[in-house]
């Protein structure tokens, strides 16, 4: 209680409703709709907490109250839901309280609060932001659908049920302040749609989550990104194709064409894929190259490439493409001059009669490469002496 207390942000329309009310006569009445929403967002505060994540502010409204909180867009659905719901559980123990100290009100006081507590509760499940409803609605469509899409749909559902709200409220109601102030936060939200959209995909790539990590930065799909879900990306060269859970491979092998078909055909692209180890070690990079090389090797190649993994179709391979731009070019090889430092390199430094590698490179392709330097302008100030001479 204390915490919601040391938050708390009374606007002053509030103060206004307040003194409004005790003139005419209605205080008593406000004091019931003050108690319930102090009683709901209690609620919100209390999971909130429970979960470890920070509160902002608790705005409260002559109808309602906001609770603004700091967390990660990629937080769990679940917890989501969670926090949604905790104020509308929060008045059905109030209404079970009241309902067993009945006895403690006066007249019709019991009867009037617990109709205040029901139509509040009835209110915000309302699927209008920024009501509980809508969030729990978006939780709902984030489980379906990518963070993009769900946003716009979760958009697009508050208007149409706000829309239903306005001529109810017309028709029954006829309450205009509280249409302004929903109106008005759908606006807020849509004025934040392009931030909460570029938060989303930052925290995927800066942040450790438990379930992903966006390892392509070339990735172009980047709208199929869900909440909770692990997505690989693999591209052809022209547009980078999304899948979930570890489907790329398959997905990747069935439309699979070997390289040598590819290089007399118009298409110029060739599908490729890199993985890694956040850590950037190769224990477990390593394992999945012995497996993805033991049941697709007939299909794929793979590299060692520093701490990655580079997996092409069968045949591709920097060797193969400098002697296939020789040989089209009319160039003689004699005059190619290759570097290179990891393992992909090596089937083009070996074919290339002017290789060179670097002094930090791996003792395996030391060994193959006889010529070793610290800086590739060594090897460019090489080329221009020999082209004198």
């Amino acid at each position: 209680m204390k915490i919601i207390f040391k938050k708390l942000e009374i606007p002053i329309i509030t103060y206004l409703f307040l003194l409004l009310s005790f003139l005419c006569g209605y205080f008593k009445n406000v004091i019931f709709v003050f108690f319930i929403v102090i009683f709901h967002e209690l609620g919100h505060v209390f999971v909130i907490r429970l979960f470890h994540y920070k509160i902002i502010k608790v705005e409260l409204y002559p109808f309602g109250g906001i609770t603004k909180i700091d967390k990660p867009i990629n937080s769990s659905i679940n917890k989501e839901i969670l926090i949604a719901s905790a104020g509308v559980v929060f008045q059905i123990l109030l209404f079970l309280v009241v309902f067993l100290f009945r006895d403690c009100f006066r007249g019709s006081d019991y009867e009037l609060f617990q109709l205040y507590n029901f139509y509040i509760c009835l209110f915000n499940f309302i699927p209008i932001i920024p009501l509980d409803g809508s969030a729990i609605l978006h939780a709902i469509l984030e489980k379906f659908f990518s963070y993009e899409k769900s946003l716009k749909y979760y958009q697009i559902f508050s208007m149409f049920f706000f829309c239903g709200f306005v001529v109810l409220n017309f028709l029954v109601f006829e309450n205009y302040f509280i249409c302004m102030v929903l109106l008005w936060e759908f606006v807020l939200l849509k004025r934040q749609e392009k931030y909460l959209l570029h938060r989303f995909y930052l925290e995927r790539y800066l942040k450790e989550y438990p379930y992903q990590k966006i390892c392509n930065e070339r990735g172009e799909n980047y709208h199929v990104l869900k909440k909770n879900r692990r997505h690989y990306f693999y591209s052809d060269g022209k547009s980078s194709y999304g899948y979930e859970n570890g489907y790329y491979v398959e997905r990747m092998t069935k439309q699979f064409q070997h390289v040598d078909d590819l290089f007399y055909q118009e298409s110029s692209c060739f599908e490729i894929i890199s993985f890694c180890q956040r850590n950037h070690q190769m224990d477990i990079s390593q394992q999945c190259f012995e497996y993805i090389q033991n049941h697709w090797h007939q299909q794929l190649s793979l590299y060692y490439n520093l701490h990655y993994v580079d997996i092409v179709a069968k045949g591709c391979s920097k060797g193969n493409a400098v002697m296939w731009l020789c040989d089209y070019l009319k160039i003689d090889d004699s005059s190619i001059y290759a570097i290179g430092d990891s393992y992909n390199d090596l089937s083009m430094l070996e074919k290339v009669k002017n290789s060179y590698t670097f002094d930090y490179a791996h003792d395996d392709i030391k060994t193959v490469i006889p010529r070793h330097v610290h800086y590739v302008y060594e090897v460019i100030q090489k080329m221009l002496e020999e082209e004198k001479v």
